[in-house]
């Protein structure tokens, strides 16, 4: 009878050991997974992050943008309210025309650029940040040279006036600056403006990142039960162990 409980033990000891052996294995594989998994979601999130930082700073550019069209919209109202002109503020106003429309179109022609870049490239890149940025300095400097032209008017009383149709044609191009940021189409060619494309890579990153933050919480989960299972098996075994020996030892083995 002893030696069948002893035979019985036995086998349940070989059984033990191939079930840790199994599950040290299990454990083993679920690990590396588990390290290549959060690897890639650690990248997903540096991207999504990137693609948060490219959305704020298109924003404020955005903003930036609209308070050229307001400032320009006020010279107008400032300039219908003179009632005489000179030919020197005429000079100036000529000027100012000028840096505005080239200023602009620089802005239009790298905003188009940059758009047609993009289609390319769903994430914006550090490139994108430094040459919108370049454009934003560049409009920041031809409205200044407005202001510049509309504190001569105050200066000059009601001896210097602008007209009205050339701050009308400078407040469209203010407006035209804000409308190619946002704007679903540029240059006449059927594709997203830049501001669609900047919210696709962030929905696009965002989505990425909480499919891939999803499968590695999935992948933790299946891990830790692999380990409490190991430990239950290898204490089982243990246990096991200590009876086989207390049964050698009764009988003098």
């Amino acid at each position: 009878m002893q030696a069948d409980k002893s035979e019985s033990l036995q086998i349940e000891i070989l059984d033990a050991k191939e079930k840790v052996t199994r599950l040290q294995a299990d454990v083993v594989s679920l690990t590396q997974k588990y390290e290549a998994i959060n690897t890639l979601l650690q990248k997903a999130k540096c991207e999504k992050e990137e693609a948060q930082s490219n959305q704020e700073l298109f924003e404020q550019i955005v903003r930036n943008s609209h308070e050229l069209r307001v400032l320009s919209s006020n010279c107008i109202s400032q300039a219908i309210a003179m009632h005489s002109k000179s030919q020197a503020l005429a000079g100036e106003t000529n000027d100012l025309l000028n840096h505005l429309t080239y200023s602009a179109n620089k802005i239009n022609r790298l905003a188009i650029l940059v758009t047609r870049k993009k289609l390319s490239n769903p994430l914006i890149s550090s490139e994108l940040v430094s040459m919108l940025s370049e454009s934003s300095t560049d409009a920041n400097n031809a409205m200044a040279l407005s202001i510049t032209a509309c504190k001569s008017v105050f200066a000059a009383e009601s001896a210097c006036s602008v007209s009205k149709s050339t701050l009308g044609l400078i407040n469209q191009q203010s407006n035209s600056l804000s409308q190619q940021l946002v704007s679903s189409q540029a240059d006449n060619n059927d594709f997203d403006g830049l501001s669609k494309l900047i919210d696709k890579a962030l929905n696009s990153t965002t989505s990425i990142y909480e499919k891939q933050a999803k499968s590695t919480q999935e992948v933790e989960i299946k891990l830790s039960d692999k380990k409490t299972d190991l430990e239950k098996a290898e204490l089982e075994l243990e246990s096991l162990q200590v009876e086989w020996e207390a049964i050698k030892a009764a009988e003098g083995i």
